[in-house]
């Protein structure tokens, strides 16, 4: 979640977007598509919390490495395809 996504999904390109589940969901999304955003559910959703103390950034560590590979690589067969 940050200005380059925004600006990359600005000019047309594909994003894989990861998020923490502290703001409401989709309210920061980048526009367009096709987009992977990733965000996990987690007890405490909301919480717009500056500092994850208490759960160590549980939605976050939930995210894992291989689903934001295969989240990337589905986007750049997408690309791939379209060309």
């Amino acid at each position: 979640d940050t200005g380059t996504m925004h600006l990359a999904a600005a000019g047309g390109l594909p994003c894989v977007a990861l998020f923490s589940a502290r703001d409401e969901q989709g309210k920061w999304d980048p526009m367009g598509g096709p987009h992977h955003v990733i965000r996990k559910s987690v007890p405490c959703a909301g919480c717009m919390l500056v500092q994850c103390v208490e759960r160590d950034r549980l939605c976050l560590r939930l995210i894992e490495v291989d689903e934001v590979v295969a989240a990337a690589e589905d986007l750049l067969r997408r690309v791939e395809a379209a060309a």
